[in-house]
């Protein structure tokens, strides 16, 4: 068992734009444009079972239960982003360790950029299956990472131009999970929760620490067994 431990500064923020183009072709998430036919979002608290080939299985904090039809393509990431230093993570630490069970830090909301042009921001600690980071070539092998999420700016899970937390399951060839975005302030503290409850599940939990405010997720998935490769990024 292993617990891991970060602090995730304001100082790490970059930010990117898409444009008109990369809009029409998909829907913006913390690694890229997406089909928007591959992004579904959650309720909170939510658990997804991704084991099945057709389709997501969905059940509420309620214990009702839906079933989302899988992405009829397979899910490609976007190449391009236009404005930012080159594609892929703009800043970010990484490390490995084998047999983690839990993956929690805090961090501080940065103040609002001085000026809005469309930008996104993301910033976020998160855990992958495989030692891959954009934009290097897409791996052969599958890839996914779990990931509590700061954002400024508009995605696939909404916002403009204000700071705002969801937590994000995303793999590189298949469907994307997010859960409900949540407004934040400057100043605020974010605490990211990213723990394994199952063999090959996981509970995300991206939290507002002065407000209470929260947006959660449970996912289980095969390939979710080991999440050995852990990072805190910007984006």
């Amino acid at each position: 068992m292993k617990l891991l431990t970060f602090l995730l500064f304001a100082a790490l923020s970059l930010s990117c734009r898409v444009d008109a183009k990369d809009k029409e072709r998909g829907s913006l998430t913390p690694f890229g444009v997406y089909p928007r036919e591959c992004i579904h979002s959650v309720p909170e608290g939510a658990h997804i079972d991704a084991s099945s080939d057709t389709h997501l299985h969905i059940t509420h904090p309620d214990g009702k239960q839906v079933k989302i039809l899988r992405c009829k393509q397979k899910a490609t990431r976007e190449t391009k982003v236009k404005g930012s230093n080159g594609d892929g993570w703009q800043a970010y630490t990484y490390l490995k360790a084998d047999n983690i069970t839990s993956f929690l830090g805090k961090w501080i909301v940065p103040d609002d950029p001085p000026q809005y042009d469309d930008q996104t921001v993301f910033l976020f600690p998160g855990l992958q299956n495989i030692n891959w980071i954009p934009p290097d070539p897409q791996p052969s092998q599958a890839f996914d990472i779990i990931q509590p999420v700061l954002q400024y700016g508009p995605s696939s899970a909404g916002g403009y131009d204000y700071w705002a937390i969801a937590s994000w399951y995303v793999t590189l060839t298949d469907d994307v999970v997010f859960s409900p975005l949540k407004q934040v302030s400057s100043g605020d503290t974010i605490f990211g929760n990213m723990t394994k409850v199952g063999a090959s599940s996981w509970y995300i939990n991206t939290l507002d620490s002065k407000t209470g405010t929260k947006s959660d997720l449970t996912i289980s998935r095969t390939l979710l067994a080991t999440q050995p490769w852990a990072c805190t990024c910007a984006v």
